[in-house]
């Protein structure tokens, strides 16, 4: 699988909550491994989907300073499973937060029923070295902005350094 699986941002209250969407094409590089099993989306796609829209939403809560990764899933329930075709929805809220780590409950849905439902915890640091992967700000912002459908605005007070200094 390549590239990321959110398709929009619907809603986002930073340092607390986004909802996020992501439409489940037959044609996407998991189709080819999900659908001779019965035509079902793999659980492990939506639980992907979640991890992205909580990344997204930790990265554009602190101006894509950070790199935001999956420390552990503690708990996970799925209650349906999904065709391809189908649009997936994912709100994402911050329960808890500690210097470096969050965490974060998820609500997966499609066509208002719940698909899946589960509490993870996320790492996330700076470039600076918290973490080997660097994050590009730059791209993580441009693309924000794209499946957002335009700027997200901030006031000054808002932003925060990429040093490490800790936005909530």
């Amino acid at each position: 699988m390549q590239g990321l699986l959110v398709n929009a941002i619907q809603e986002f209250e930073p340092g607390k909550r986004v909802v996020a969407a992501a439409d489940l094409s037959a044609t996407e590089d998991y189709a080819d491994d999900a659908l001779p099993r019965g035509g079902f989306i793999p659980n492990s796609i939506l639980v992907e989907i979640i991890v992205q829209a909580a990344s997204l939403f930790l990265g554009a809560s602190h101006d894509f300073c950070l790199k935001a990764v999956p420390i552990l899933l503690t708990t996970v329930s799925f209650n349906g499973a999904l065709q391809p075709g189908a649009r997936f929805t994912v709100e994402v809220r911050v329960l808890a937060l500690e210097d470096h780590t969050a965490l974060m409950q998820a609500v997966g849905t499609s066509e208002g029923a719940n698909i899946v439902e589960a509490e993870f915890i996320m790492g996330f640091g700076t470039d600076e070295g918290t973490w080997a992967l660097p994050a590009n700000q730059e791209l993580q912002r441009r693309y924000f902005q794209a499946v957002v459908g335009g700027s997200v605005a901030q006031s000054d007070s808002d932003k925060v350094r990429c040093d490490g200094a800790r936005r909530w």
